[in-house]
């Protein structure tokens, strides 16, 4: 422990973590996991005997790593140059915690990641691609991801165009699950390479595996130490390990049993060069356990604040390297002085990711085993899905579409919500004002990732957190949706969701057939729909949610409702 842990300050919560260890240590829980035993989370076997490859997946990846190497160097002799990942959800996270963490290696291919229907997002890579040398990752587990399909239909689409048919199809691979429907569609159309995965992890759950190795070796990351590191911390994890002694162990009880006591909060704290760790944990926790009423909030992009900001429903994860910069180590010690949890996992060095991925995946099942939910299915992730396909189906039939009455539009803000309010400032203020310490406030941006946006956004969050002492986080749309957008639906019901839509600067099509330009359903369009099928599918789930339209710039528009709050 004390090489993982630099410090661990429970406050009064000590007995109460112990006495979880001893249950489940007197209960063989460790054991029991490690043999596959479904019955640690359910009585039924279903989404879970078949969920749980990922506890070995590390000792089993060392065969691949040959295979994978011999393909990155093939595409270094032919000159490829850049590599575009498709993917959502645990398709892309971890690719984007090795590009992000890693950087790209001299000599290797820049890996970049499209995980957004936004149009602008979706043009701004055609515009920058270069068809020559660049690869195209089609990555999913099942093949029928909507948003990774239309991805690729467009790209394939664009590079027929520009390349011919028979040039296309070497520039694509196929990384997914035997017995995925794409598997016939990569050899109709001649894909260069197909990484058959194993099928018995979810996708939240496949950072070591071809989902997660596969676009790593790409940039250069020494794959092989990754996969050594994780298997350094599955000997770490071992039933035989002293549960006291286990981190796993004790960050599973940590996770559940806080939650139990009202500390459902678990709010990251990373240094910089790790902070896209953040989001790959998010999607692990919030999917894991975000079900049957229940469900741990995980906060990984918040800045850190004043002790007086915090209430008594958080706990608090400082990840860092050694040496790293501590300017914000003072305040930390300013959250544990006032009576916060605060434990701190120090990395020795960014191979050390490998270990983390392990660690947390296992210690995410254990808290699901403490919070008596199976941490490998989502059941309720299909509910936006579903009335999203209702919607385009009747789009496409030439039907019209439900939308909600608006409630007021102003400074080219349309705002949607059952409340009353004369402005969409007022409309805000009366929205949240039963938001209480306690509860927390989600931020579901359907809008363009950039830059410009994302500051904004964070600062909109630090406001709202100081303005109602609440934990507020913030997601784009579609890719929360495969990320927290089961938490959302499946929790007790204590969030108060906002929703960013906005109208596009420019639009583009999705080929309704691979090759051709014909289109009924643009990228525009898909993204209004996914926005909408979630509005209606947290509103029949009795969730609160209000709606912001921007008719023009996304950033003028947040501006002006983050100085209405101020």
């Amino acid at each position: 422990m004390k090489k993982i842990m630099k410090y661990i300050h429970l406050q009064n919560y000590q007995s109460l973590i112990d006495n979880s260890l001893l249950e489940m240590e007197n209960a063989q829980i460790m054991k029991r996991i490690w043999d596959h035993d479904f019955t640690v989370w359910k009585n039924n076997p279903e989404e879970i005997s078949n969920r749980l490859a990922w506890l070995e997946i590390a000792r089993e990846m060392t065969s691949e790593i040959k295979e994978i190497n011999n393909f990155v160097n093939e595409l270094l002799i032919e000159g490829y140059k850049k590599v575009l990942l498709m993917g959502m959800g645990g398709s892309s996270l971890a690719p984007e915690v090795y590009r992000k963490t890693f950087g790209v290696k001299e000599g290797y291919l820049d890996l970049s990641i499209l995980d957004s229907t936004d149009p602008e997002k979706v043009h701004s890579y055609a515009r920058s691609i270069s068809p020559q040398d660049t690869l195209f990752i089609v990555s999913t587990k099942s093949g029928g991801t909507i948003e990774t399909l239309s991805f690729f239909k467009y790209f394939y689409t664009l590079l027929v165009d520009k390349l011919g048919e028979e040039e296309a199809g070497k520039r694509f691979i196929l990384i997914t699950d035997p017995g995925s429907s794409l598997i016939d569609l990569a050899q109709t159309y001649h894909f260069r390479k197909i990484f058959l995965n194993n099928p018995n992890l979810g996708g939240r759950y496949s950072a070591l595996s071809h989902f997660g190795l596969v676009p790593a070796a790409m940039i250069g990351v020494d794959i092989s130490l990754i996969l050594e590191r994780a298997q350094v911390m599955m000997q770490r994890c071992q039933p035989n390990i002293p549960y006291k002694e286990n981190p796993a162990v004790f960050l599973g009880a940590l996770l559940a049993e806080m939650a139990k006591n009202w500390r459902d909060k678990v709010t990251y704290l990373l240094t910089p060069d790790i902070q896209s760790f953040g989001d790959w944990v998010e999607q692990l926790i919030a999917e894991s356990t975000g079900k049957e009423k229940k469900g741990i909030l995980p906060v990984v992009k918040e800045s850190l604040g004043d002790p007086m900001f915090y209430f008594k429903d958080r706990l608090f994860i400082v990840m860092s390297l050694p040496l790293a910069e501590s300017s914000w180590m003072g305040r930390i010690n300013n959250l544990i002085l006032s009576g916060q949890p605060v434990i701190h996992l120090e990395l020795q060095d960014y191979y050390d990711i490998g270990g983390q991925f392990f660690l947390w995946e296992l210690a995410t099942a254990i808290a699901g085993y403490r919070l008596e939910v199976n941490p490998f299915n989502q059941p309720n992730v299909e509910i936006s899905k579903k009335i999203t396909r209702q919607i385009i189906k009747k789009y496409s039939e030439g039907t019209p579409i439900d939308e909600p009455e608006p409630l007021v539009k102003r400074d080219e803000m349309i705002v949607y919500g059952d409340i009353e309010a004369y402005d969409p400032y007022e409309a805000l203020r009366v929205f949240l004002s039963p938001c209480h310490p306690g509860d927390y406030i989600a931020i579901q941006a359907y809008v363009n990732p950039n830059r410009e946006t994302e500051c904004l956004l964070l600062r909109l969050c630090t406001v709202l957190r100081d303005s109602f002492q609440v934990a507020t986080t913030v997601g784009y749309g579609p890719r929360f949706l495969h990320s927290t957008g089961q938490l959302h639906k499946g929790d007790a019901g204590n969030g108060y969701f906002i929703q960013f839509t906005s109208e596009p600067q420019i639009d583009i099509p999705i080929p309704d057939e691979i090759g051709s330009w014909k289109s009924q359903v643009s990228f525009g369009a898909l993204i209004k729909f996914q926005a909408l099928g979630d509005y209606y599918a947290l509103q029949n789930g009795k969730r609160k949610i209000i709606r912001y339209h921007f008719e023009n710039k996304v950033s003028v528009g947040l501006d002006r409702l983050i100085r209405s709050l101020q």
